[in-house]
């Protein structure tokens, strides 16, 4: 796969994007400051691998985390969040995306807030209202704070994490699945009313400094490998910009549990690579926790070399 076809295909994953942004917005971001954990025991014949991403990070940065190649390539199996490159699950993307045919951004915002919202988005995005009437809220503020992530942390390199697992697999021919179907993460992502997204666009814009603020901290607590602390930060419920309970459970706790007990079946099946969001393994209901309550090892990677299971 040449690099011209590899830029095409992150580009096509830009929409998959959206959850991680989503915390972002709204949670300024130890287990043993780690990114990288090997799973084991619990009857697997081989172990599996669980990484936790961050959706607008580089590639690059893996250069950063001990064990993680030997990691990817000891396993069969790539497992993200859900199958990035499937051209149907594109479109249904892209069609969830769009306001609703007869909703118009007129009226969702008060006057007020159009003219508050626009002027922020044509000095950050080059690009107003007008130009992104048919898009739903949460893609506009989706749009705007990667802009401003861009923009604020040393977060160059087309390809990023989740993207680049995959892509990986795919040049490897590596098995590639997903916990999720497109519908499931879409209901995870737009499962709030019209009315609540425009409400959050309106926040995020008016508060701009303070989600910047919260961008950096979360890059520098991710790149520190502070899980932990990332999911601690998520829990925080006094910022205006917070999500409500039932959001927090829809976008995080909830799936947890879900992929929790769909794990155990793959990776009995095949050595898996588990790359999924960095807030996703963090706390009493996330992967960490839930995998070790199931009876299996879960141990933080240093530097050790993982080895590949001989084929027969």
């Amino acid at each position: 796969m040449n690099d011209k076809k590899i830029k095409q295909l992150s580009k096509q994953s830009l929409l998959t994007k959206v959850g991680c942004v989503l915390f972002i917005l709204h949670f300024p971001l130890s287990l043993n400051a780690q990114l990288l954990w090997r799973i084991d025991g619990n009857g697997l014949a081989q172990a599996s691998y669980l990484f936790g991403t961050h959706h607008l990070i580089p590639a690059e940065f893996l250069e950063n985390v001990p064990g993680v190649f030997q990691a990817f390539r000891a396993t069969e199996t790539v497992i993200g969040e859900m199958v990035l490159y499937n051209i149907e699950a594109s479109e249904k993307i892209m069609q969830a995306s769009r306001l609703p045919v007869g909703i118009t951004m007129e009226s969702l915002l008060s006057a007020d807030d159009w003219a508050i919202v626009d002027l922020e988005l044509q000095r950050t995005l080059r690009m107003g209202l007008r130009e992104l009437a048919l898009l739903r809220p949460n893609m506009i503020n989706t749009l705007y704070t990667i802009e401003l992530f861009g923009q604020f942390t040393d977060a160059a390199g087309d390809i990023k994490l989740d993207s680049y697992f995959q892509i990986l697999a795919i040049q490897e021919n590596k098995r590639i699945l997903g916990l999720e179907t497109v519908e499931q993460q879409l209901e995870a992502l737009f499962g709030s009313s019209l009315q609540r997204e425009a409400e959050m666009l309106v926040k995020t814009v008016q508060m701009r400094e303070e989600v910047i603020a919260g961008i950096k901290e979360l890059n520098r607590l991710y790149k520190a490998g502070e899980i932990e602390k990332l999911y601690q930060f998520s829990q925080n419920s006094n910022s205006p910009t917070a999500f409500t309970a039932e959001e927090a459970a829809r976008l995080n706790s909830d799936r947890n549990q879900r992929w929790a007990q769909i794990l155990p079946d793959l990776m009995r099946e095949s050595p898996s690579f588990i790359a999924v969001g960095a807030l996703h393994l963090g706390g009493e209901q996330g992967l960490i926790n839930l995998l070790r309550q199931q009876g299996f090892r879960v141990s933080p990677v240093g530097e050790e070399t993982p080895r590949r299971r001989s084929r027969r």
